[in-house]
């Protein structure tokens, strides 16, 4: 009986030992609530803090800048009666491009480098046309029809069947001569050859091809349309260049060689009908005799317009071979080369004078795909000739 007692005591006493750890664990959490609570208060003022300051700062943004709205003149004005002025009076004659320009000051004169002095000055639109005009005129020599370098150097072709006619050219010949020689010796007279106006030895290059049978066309540099990353050269034909440099860069141009039928655009030019229209420089390369090929095929012939109402020579190719060089390509062209000659359809296809595109052209010769056409050189397939 008193083991069982004691034991009651004992239990008991456990019993009130646990009470206050009890009471000090939710003090504890109490403690934390409170101390949270108050962190979020004070979090809570910090940001209301926080907006107030940055609508001020906004406010004051606002205020400054109708303030500049209305005072801007008024500043100004201040600022330029501050600073030291002189006027000057230019006098010109009464040429658009004076000998002599005459500078006058309040005070000191000035003295003028006569290079400066004769730089030209802004021009009137209209007359800087009718000037151009003028010379322009004055340039035209027109040539006997025999003499005009389309006829003169055309390989003679007459049609002798009823099938259609098909012309390669290979374009961008000369700058490798060893290649080039290659061409001339390997194919035949049939193929016309396009030498670039930058080849070395340019001269004695298209006398061999045209000793050998060729026909000579040469390459025509005009703006790309990735111009000037993708630059041409410095003969390029440029849209927005003015007539005088598009002219000088055509001299250059025409007077390479002198036994060329006409001239080749490159494929990614940016002319367009309306820029030939009034680009005297292109049309210059008629008035002197010879033809251009469009060989863009992605467009309407840029030439075409100027060529039809002054009757002049031209052309605009229908494939380019080697647009992609992988041998799925090259088989998708010459089948559509096949199907183009089934319909009794004209063609001009022109390639680049890569070792792909010189096989497969070989191979198609070759085959009895080719013995639907009549091979002509390409002047044969000129309009207006």
């Amino acid at each position: 009986m008193s083991s069982f007692k004691k034991n009651l005591e004992d239990a008991m006493e456990e019993e009130q030992g646990d009470v206050p750890a009890q009471d000090d664990s939710v003090k504890k959490a109490k403690k934390k609530k409170s101390k949270k609570s108050k962190s979020s208060k004070k979090i809570e003022f910090s940001f209301k803090s926080f907006i107030t300051g940055l609508g001020f700062c906004f406010f004051l943004s606002g205020c400054l800048a109708v303030w500049t709205l209305f005072n801007a003149d008024t500043t100004i004005q201040k600022l330029q009666s501050t600073l030291p002025s002189k006027t000057t009076i230019v006098e010109t004659s009464s040429s658009p491009y004076p000998d002599e320009t005459t500078i006058t000051m309040t005070g000191e004169p000035i003295e003028v480098d006569p290079l400066v002095a004769k730089k030209p000055v802004d021009v009137d639109p209209s007359t800087e046309s009718m000037m151009e005009k003028e010379e322009e005129e004055e340039e035209v020599v027109e040539l006997a029809p025999d003499e005009k370098p389309h006829r003169k150097n055309a390989v003679p072709f007459s049609k002798k069947t009823d099938k259609p006619l098909l012309s390669f050219v290979i374009y961008d010949l000369g700058l490798s001569q060893i290649k080039t020689a290659n061409i001339i010796e390997n194919f035949s007279p049939e193929i016309s050859l396009a030498f670039s106006p930058y080849a070395k030895n340019l001269e004695t290059q298209t006398m061999t091809a045209q000793e050998d049978g060729h026909e000579i066309w040469l390459t025509l540099p005009l703006e790309t349309k990735e111009y000037p990353l993708n630059d041409p050269g410095p003969s390029s034909l440029l849209i927005n260049a003015s007539t005088k440099k598009n002219k000088a860069r055509l001299a250059k141009v025409l007077n390479a060689t002198n036994n060329q039928v006409g001239y080749i655009s490159q494929p990614d030019h940016v002319f367009k009908p309306e820029d030939a229209s009034v680009n005297p420089a292109l049309r210059d390369i008629f008035v002197k005799g010879y033809a251009i090929i469009d060989s863009n095929i992605s467009m309407r012939s840029f030439v075409g317009g100027v060529a039809d109402r002054g009757d002049y020579p031209y052309a605009q190719n229908m494939l380019w071979l080697d647009d992609t060089i992988t041998p799925i390509s090259f088989n998708q062209k010459i089948r559509r080369i096949s199907e183009m000659g089934k319909s009794k359809k004209d063609i001009i296809v022109m390639l680049r004078p890569y070792p792909a595109s010189l096989k497969a052209v070989q191979k198609f010769l070759n085959s009895q795909a080719a013995d639907q056409f009549e091979m002509a050189p390409v002047s044969a397939q000129l309009i207006n000739k």
